[in-house]
C-alpha cells in the first residue's frame, strides 16, 4: 500500500515539475506565436482565407458572405481563428484596414496553396497599398492593379 502511495506522490511531483518547466520554457502569459504573427488585420484576413482553403479542399471562398458564414459556423475554423487571436464575434471587424479605415478587397475563388495575392488595401497611405500574399507587401498603383486583375501571378 505504501509503495502505491509513493508512486502516486512521485507522479504528482513529476507533473508539477513538468508544469513549471513548461511555463518557464513557453513563457507563461506571453502572446502565442499565431497571435504575434497575425498582429494586423491584413494578415488576419489572409490567414483566415488560408484556414478556409485548407478546410475546403484547397479552394478559397467564392464570396465574402460564404467566407464569413463558414468561418463563424465551422467549429474547426472557429478554433483556428481563436488561435490567431480573432474572436468569432469580432470576425467582421478584421476586414477593415487599420491604415486607411476602409474595407479590404479580397480575391475570392482562388485555388491551391500558391502564394496568391489575396487581400488588398483599398486606399493605403501615401500612394502605397498593402496586398497580402503569405506576407503583406506595400506596392505602387501599377503593381497593385496587376495583382488585383490577376495579370501578375
Amino acid at each position: 500500500m505504501k509503495q502505491g502511495a509513493s508512486l502516486v506522490g512521485s507522479s504528482m511531483s513529476r507533473c508539477l515539475i513538468l508544469g513549471f518547466v513548461a511555463c518557464f520554457v513557453l513563457g507563461c502569459g506571453e502572446t502565442p506565436p499565431g497571435v504575434k504573427y497575425n498582429s494586423t488585420n491584413v494578415r488576419r484576413v489572409r490567414t483566415a482565407y488560408n484556414i478556409y482553403a485548407r478546410l475546403n479542399n484547397l479552394k478559397g471562398p467564392t464570396s465574402e458572405e460564404e467566407f464569413k458564414e463558414f468561418m463563424k459556423s465551422d467549429l474547426t475554423a472557429k478554433i483556428r481563428l481563436e488561435r490567431i487571436g480573432v474572436k468569432v464575434e469580432d470576425f467582421d471587424e478584421i476586414f477593415i484596414s487599420e491604415r486607411d479605415g476602409k474595407p479590404f478587397k479580397v480575391r475570392y475563388g482562388l485555388k491551391g496553396t500558391q502564394d496568391h495575392a489575396v487581400v488588398f488595401e483599398e486606399e493605403g497611405v501615401d500612394g502605397k497599398r498593402f496586398i497580402a500574399f503569405w506576407d503583406p507587401v506595400e506596392v505602387d498603383p501599377d503593381e497593385y492593379d496587376k495583382h488585383w486583375s490577376g495579370k501578375k501571378p
